[in-house]
């Protein structure tokens, strides 16, 4: 679960960086200029985006496996357990944002968006994919703390009152 995190992680990032320059672009002389053509971009981006959701698929996955094997063995991984239902709740919103933005802004709009309320769905990608990422982090750092510390996890204050806090107090 420790590589599947770490995969997600550079899955979903590589991801954002492709459609930040998508959404970006390169200026030249003040002028707009994607770094490689639209059609290409927007392939290259929506590829990273199926294997950033396979990784967050399947980090989700090893993630309750990882939390019902330390529950059977007595052990408390509620933090995975809800660590997992958080990627999961955002990659779907994550997805259906990006579909909502590739409407708004390639079939709806052109990529001439003109006001900000023609801009809130985009934005909200561009959000969720931090938060996703932000998230995929998180269980990079709560796998190698929780996972890696073997069976003695479940004892003393780095799993017992601590799990209640975001990173937990011993991070």
């Amino acid at each position: 679960v420790q590589r599947r995190a770490v995969l997600a992680t550079v899955a979903v990032y590589a991801a954002i960086a492709m459609g930040a320059l998508l959404r970006h672009g390169m200026r030249h002389g003040g002028t707009y200029q994607p770094p490689v053509d639209t059609p290409t971009a927007l392939v290259l981006h929506v590829t990273l985006v199926a294997f950033a959701v396979a990784g967050v698929v399947a980090l989700v996955r090893g993630l309750f496996a990882t939390a019902a094997q330390g529950e059977a063995g007595g052990h408390d991984r509620a933090a995975l357990r809800a660590l997992g239902k958080r990627l999961a709740w955002l990659l779907g919103a994550q997805v259906a944002l990006g579909v909502g933005s590739f409407l708004v802004v390639f079939i709806f709009l052109q990529p001439d968006v003109q006001h900000v309320h023609d801009s809130v769905v985009p934005t909200l990608h561009v959000l969720f994919g931090a938060l996703l990422l932000s998230q995929c982090l998180s269980a990079v750092l709560w796998t190698r703390h929780l996972v890696s510390r073997g069976a003695g996890a479940s004892s003393g204050a780095a799993s017992g009152a601590s799990l209640g806090a975001p990173l937990g107090g011993a991070l």
